[in-house]
């Protein structure tokens, strides 16, 4: 295969995924991600074939965890089922752990639930928080990749009152006689 055919094709994949990217038709942002395209040339036939693979490389996450949820400053609910605290962040997914710091020195420190970006990691406990502990909270993200830590920035949060139960009064009715 020439020059100039090679340099054809790799146009025609470029224009062929950008026009199969989301965004291009208009109904969602168009998506950035790095790609290597590798020209494959067989010697063995007497004609050469090119084939062009798109390789996700490890620069298409940062390093550094970047959180996405919850947001510095929110409230959040108690953590106790139904509810949840949930978090949420990306990076290469090389060793990411959570870290919660509390009041009266709370610290909690999870792995991620799954294990691709963006990480969500999820927090549940049986009874609620008393009120010296409802905040502040602090989180961050540190990611461990061949030996060098490395850290998101610092947000933190509060949590809700447990809610309260008041009881309800109840009427009693009292039968009258006519009369």
């Amino acid at each position: 295969m020439s020059r100039s055919h090679s340099a054809a094709m790799l146009v025609a994949v470029s224009v062929l995924l950008f026009a199969l990217a989301p965004g291009a038709r208009g109904d969602a942002p168009p998506l950035h991600l790095p790609l290597i395209l590798r020209q494959h040339v067989s010697t063995a036939a007497p004609t050469a074939t090119a084939t062009l693979t798109p390789t996700r490389t490890p620069t298409s996450l940062p390093v550094e965890p970047f959180l996405f949820t919850p947001a510095d400053g929110a409230t959040l609910p108690q953590p106790v089922p139904p509810d949840r605290w949930s978090f949420m962040w990306t990076c290469v997914p090389c060793g990411p752990l959570l870290h919660l710091h509390g009041p009266q020195g709370s610290e909690l420190t999870l792995p991620p639930d799954n294990v691709t970006s963006p990480f969500t990691a999820t927090y549940t406990q049986t009874a609620p928080l008393p009120d010296e502990a409802l905040g502040p909270w602090h989180w961050w993200v540190s990611n461990e990749c061949e030996g060098v830590v490395y850290t998101s920035p610092t947000r933190s949060f509060w949590v809700r009152p447990a809610a309260t139960l008041t009881p309800t009064p109840t009427a009693t009715a009292t039968p009258t006689r006519p009369g």
